[in-house]
């Protein structure tokens, strides 16, 4: 499997070059192993705290709830005390076996909100716009 993984990935780097799409060429790849993953929730993050959440899968099928246990929100609020791209961003995060990962760091403005607050997060961003402002 590896073999065929790095021929794919040495052609993706040639037709970027051939492209001329060299300037991502020094981003870092990472490959790892595939994991079952039981559970995800997408967080909104604003200002280094959750403001809404949601859980929108479970085993690869969509499940959407608003429920977000405690653990997942300070799962996240600390992996955004650690690095945080914006000061308003989305936070996925994934259970796999019984450990929580970052699944992916989305945008904002081009997450869905699935079974999140929208009213609280607005009124979260609100505040943290009007607050820069002042």
């Amino acid at each position: 499997m590896h073999a065929i993984l790095d021929r794919e990935l040495v052609a993706w780097r040639a037709n970027l070059q051939k492209e001329n799409l060299t300037d991502i060429l020094d981003c870092p790849v990472v490959v790892a192993e595939p994991v079952g993953i039981s559970h995800e929730w997408r967080l909104f993050i604003v200002d280094g705290r959750a403001s809404s959440g949601s859980h929108y899968r479970s085993r690869h099928r969509l499940d959407v709830s608003p429920d977000v246990p405690d653990e997942v929100i300070v799962f996240a609020e600390e992996t955004a005390a650690t690095w945080s791209p914006a000061p308003v961003f989305v936070l996925d995060i994934c259970q796999s076996g019984d450990q929580l990962f970052v699944l992916e760091v989305n945008c904002f403005h081009s997450s869905g909100f699935y079974a999140a607050d929208v009213r609280k997060i607005f009124a979260d961003v609100s505040d943290y716009v009007a607050a820069r402002r002042a």
